[in-house]
C-alpha cells in the first residue's frame, strides 16, 4: 500500500477547483418595467381612440369629482380615464368597477375596454394578481385588444408566474408586432427557462426593431457566452460598449469572457476602464483581481483589493481572493488569516471552507481539513467540489471505501469533474482493484489526458 503521509507528493498532483479563479457570473439585463412601459403606451392609444368628447375631460389643474352613484357607464369610464391621466392609481379601480356595474347593455367592445382599464389600474396600483382575470375577461370579448395583451403580459411577469408569462408574451407579440420591450422581456423569460436559442431569437427580434437597444445586445452576448460561443459574445459586447447609455454590464461581461479566453491583458484593460468610470463599484474590482491572479500578477491583484475593508457587501469575496493570492505566493499564514476573515463576514461561504480544507490537507493537518470540508458539505451537500476534497482527505487517511463513496458522489453531481475521476482511480488502485483504476483511466482520456497519463503511469 502506498504511503499517504506527504500530501505534496501524493495528493498535490491535481489542480484546485476552477471556481477558485474566474468564479464571477455573467450579468443579464433585466427589464420587467419595460413590459409595463409597453402597456402604458398601448393604454394611451386605447384611451385616445375611445374617449368621448374633449369637453367631458377635466382640465389638468382642476379638481375632479366623481359622478353620482346613479351615473351611467360612460360617466364612470371618463372619470376613470381622468384618474389614469392624473396617475391616481389607488382611486381609479373603483371608477371602472362602477362603470362595469353600470353597463346594462353589456356591449362587447365597450365592456372589454372597461375591463381592460380596470386590469390596468389594478396592476398600476400594485395588485397585479387581481388585474389578470380582468385582462383575460377583456380578451375573451375582444381577442386582439393590444392594451389587454401587453397588460396581461406585464401582470403575469409581476406575479412571477413564468409559464403564464411566457404564454402571455408570446400572444402579445403576435398582436403587438413592433414592441421592443415585449421581445426583450420575452427573451428574458425564455433565457430563465433555459431555452437559449429561442431567447436569442427574441433578442434578435428586438434588435431588428431597434439596433441601439443596449439591453438586448448585452443579453444576446450573455447567451452566446453561456453556449460557449465566446467569440460571438465578444462581438456582441464590443458593439454594446460602443453604444450610448450605461455600458457597465457590457464592460463587466466582456472582461469576464476575455478572461475565460485567457486574453488577460485585454480583460484587464476593459476592467480598468470600468473601474475608472465607476470607482465605487466593487464587483469589477473583484473580477479584475481574479484575472490578475490567473495571469500570475498577484501583487497587482492585492493592490486592487487594497480597500476591501470599505466594501461591506463584497468583503467576504475580497478576503477569499486575497487568501488565494497569498496562498499562490506561498504566504500560507496570511492566506489562512484572510480566509478566517472571509468566514467571519460570511460563515456560509462554502468555497472558503473548501480552500481551508485543501490548504490544511496540503500542510498535513488532516483533522482540521476534515472539519473544514464537513462544514462545506453540511452547508451545500449538492456541491461536487466539496465531495472531491472529502474523498482526497479520506484517501490521505487510508479510508479508501469512504473515499470511493465521496468521489462517486462528486462524479454523480458533476460528471465532468476530472479531479474526482483521478482520485477515484487512485482509490480503486490502493484497494487493489486494477479494473476500477483502468475504468477511470478510460473516463479521463477524453476529459483530461494529462490526468489520465498520470493515473495510467501508476497502474503500470
Amino acid at each position: 500500500m502506498e504511503s499517504t503521509h506527504s500530501y505534496d507528493d501524493q495528493l498535490g498532483e491535481t489542480e484546485s477547483s476552477p471556481d477558485d479563479s474566474l468564479s464571477e457570473s455573467l450579468i443579464l439585463e433585466l427589464g420587467g418595467s419595460g413590459a409595463v412601459k409597453a402597456t402604458d403606451l398601448e393604454f394611451e392609444q386605447l384611451i385616445r381612440e375611445n374617449q368621448l368628447e374633449e369637453s367631458d375631460v377635466a382640465a389638468p389643474g382642476l379638481e375632479v369629482l366623481p359622478p353620482d352613484q346613479s351615473a351611467g357607464m360612460n360617466e364612470w369610464y371618463m372619470y376613470g380615464v381622468e384618474l389614469i391621466r392624473r396617475a391616481s392609481w389607488q382611486s381609479a379601480p373603483a371608477a371602472f368597477e362602477h362603470a362595469i356595474s353600470a353597463d346594462t347593455e353589456q356591449s362587447t367592445v365597450r365592456s372589454a375596454r372597461v375591463m381592460a382599464c380596470l386590469g390596468y389600474t389594478l396592476m398600476k396600483s400594485g395588485r397585479p394578481e387581481e388585474s389578470i382575470p380582468q385582462y383575460r375577461a377583456a380578451l375573451e370579448r375582444v381577442p386582439d385588444m393590444a392594451g389587454a395583451h401587453t397588460g396581461l403580459a406585464a401582470a403575469t411577469l409581476q406575479v412571477d408566474d413564468q409559464v403564464a408569462a411566457m404564454e402571455a408574451f408570446a400572444e402579445a407579440i403576435r398582436v403587438v408586432t413592433r414592441s421592443v420591450p415585449l421581445h426583450f422581456n420575452y427573451g428574458n423569460l425564455l433565457a430563465a427557462a433555459g431555452r437559449h436559442d429561442e431567447a436569442k431569437a427574441a433578442f434578435f427580434a428586438a434588435l431588428a426593431l431597434d439596433q441601439q437597444h443596449l439591453p438586448s445586445l448585452i443579453n444576446l452576448g450573455v447567451l452566446h457566452a453561456k453556449q460557449g460561443r465566446l467569440d460571438d459574445a465578444i462581438d456582441a459586447f464590443t458593439r454594446a460598449c460602443k453604444m450610448p447609455g450605461q455600458k457597465r454590464r457590457a464592460q463587466f461581461n466582456m472582461g469576464l469572457v476575455l478572461g475565460r479566453l485567457k486574453r488577460w491583458g485585454e480583460a484587464i484593460q476593459v476592467l480598468r476602464v470600468l473601474m475608472d468610470d465607476y470607482p465605487d463599484a466593487t464587483r469589477p474590482r473583484i473580477l479584475a483581481a481574479r484575472v490578475l491572479r490567473c495571469a500570475s500578477r498577484g501583487l497587482e491583484a492585492i493592490e486592487i483589493l487594497d480597500n476591501y475593508m470599505e466594501w461591506p457587501s463584497r468583503r467576504a469575496p475580497a478576503c477569499e481572493l486575497l487568501g488565494l493570492v497569498h496562498h499562490d505566493l506561498g504566504n500560507s499564514d496570511q492566506a489562512m488569516a484572510f480566509w478566517r476573515e472571509a468566514l467571519a463576514a460570511d460563515p456560509s461561504f462554502v468555497r472558503v471552507h473548501v480552500h481551508i480544507a485543501r490548504a490544511r490537507l496540503c500542510d498535513g493537518e488532516i483533522t482540521e481539513a476534515d472539519v473544514a470540508i464537513q462544514a462545506a458539505i453540511e452547508l451545500r451537500p449538492e456541491r461536487a467540489a466539496s465531495w472531491t476534497v472529502s474523498g482526497q482527505i479520506d484517501f490521505a487517511r487510508d479510508r479508501f471505501d469512504r473515499a470511493i463513496k465521496s468521489l462517486e458522489r462528486a462524479i454523480e453531481l458533476n460528471p465532468k469533474d476530472a479531479e474526482a475521476q483521478y482520485w477515484l482511480g487512485r482509490s480503486h488502485l490502493s484497494k487493489g482493484s486494477m479494473i476500477g483504476a483502468l475504468r477511470q483511466c478510460e473516463q479521463l482520456e477524453a476529459m483530461c489526458p494529462k490526468l489520465a497519463a498520470r493515473l495510467r503511469a501508476r497502474v503500470y
